[in-house]
């Protein structure tokens, strides 16, 4: 009988000790950047992307696990399979080889800024040609004209670390005009320059492109397709159930702004 009270009590031990844990929600880690108004350490939500697809992986019973880097190393972590994913991306062929690509979370619109008094128009590549650029590393712009360059285009372009450092650039005159998303871009100057800075600055009405962002989920470890699959199923359920596009609405209004990190 001892023994038998002894054995009932240590499985009720061991049930105290690995039920939690056996019923613990499974984490996908992703890396993010700092880019406002989407993703920032600093915004409501860490902003709307991460929102969307914390909220997208919530729905298929996986908690999310944010780190934010430089970009170029978000990316880099993701190829190497250190981290699982990475949210808000540009599709490209580079990208499609090392990356399980995600369905499209926001399609993105991409313009040229450049100063009000510079005179710069363009309609199709062939006007950048002699024109110096400012790209941000790890940006698919820079694939871009990395491409153009290969094709025989006099293309001129130099990347820099962030768009702060892009805009900086364009206002000493050492870049004549600066590719990047246009929110994002116009969210740049109105925090980090006083008004009568803020006004040279303009953009050119022609967009680059409108891209969909993706999410890119890493081709180095056993778990990458597998989130893939799961994030494009909780972004269905999103769409589905209206709460995507209510989110879309608050992010119109300003809500995401806020600052309050998670």
């Amino acid at each position: 009988m001892k023994r038998t009270v002894q054995s009932i009590l240590m499985a009720g031990i061991l049930c105290i000790y690995f039920i939690p844990n056996l019923f613990a929600a499974e984490t996908v880690r992703l890396t993010n950047g700092e880019w406002k108004p989407f993703t920032s350490k600093k915004l409501k939500h860490y902003g709307i992307f991460s929102h969307i697809t914390t909220e997208a992986f919530n729905t298929v019973g996986i908690k999310v696990e944010n780190g934010f880097f430089p970009w170029k190393r978000s990316i880099t972590l993701v190829e190497s399979g250190e981290w699982d994913g990475t949210i808000g991306w540009a599709k490209s062929p580079e990208r499609e080889e090392k990356f399980y690509i995600s369905e499209p979370l926001y399609e993105g619109s991409y313009v040229f800024f450049n100063l009000k008094d510079s005179g710069f128009d363009w309609q199709y590549e062939d006007d950048l040609q002699g024109i110096k650029v400012g790209v941000t590393r790890g940006y698919v712009d820079e694939e871009w004209f990395k491409a153009m360059k290969k094709a025989g285009k006099n293309v001129i372009y130099e990347a820099a670390t962030s768009d702060l450092q892009n805009f900086k650039k364009l206002l000493a005159g050492r870049i004549r005009i600066f590719a990047t998303q246009k929110d994002v871009g116009l969210v740049c100057i109105l925090e980090n320059f006083p008004s009568d800075t803020a006004n040279k600055i303009i953009y050119h009405p022609k967009f680059i492109r409108t891209s969909p962002l993706h999410g890119l989920f890493t081709k180095n470890n056993n778990r990458g397709k597998k989130y893939m699959n799961l994030f494009n199923q909780g972004l269905k359920n999103l769409k589905d159930s209206g709460r995507y596009e209510q989110m879309l609405q608050d992010f119109k209004k300003g809500y995401y702004q806020k600052e309050g990190g998670k």
